[in-house]
């Protein structure tokens, strides 16, 4: 968890002090942001365990946001890492 708040840090530009996991799924993890000060952020990280996966959720929900009529979260940015998150066997 530590290379994902450094990733993280990097790509926001800002250090965070922590992550909290609030959502665990067989496949992915939700967590929440905090800033230096021990803010929560607005914006939610979700790190997979599957390659690929992430770039298949991050197409269908920017489709269904341009011709859904419901709102859907929106996806503001996808980041790869080449170092796997987890030592963990896929799906």
């Amino acid at each position: 968890m530590e290379q994902l708040r450094a990733e993280l840090s990097a790509v926001l530009g800002e250090p965070l002090s922590r992550l909290e996991r609030i959502s665990e799924q067989p496949y992915a993890h939700l967590y929440a942001m905090y800033d230096r000060e021990g803010h929560a952020l607005s914006l939610v990280a979700k790190s997979y365990l599957c390659p690929g996966i992430a770039q298949q959720e991050a197409y269908k929900l920017s489709m269904l946001a341009r011709e859904g009529e419901i709102r859907l979260p929106t996806v503001y940015g996808l980041i790869l890492s080449q170092h796997p998150p987890y030592i963990k066997s896929c799906c």
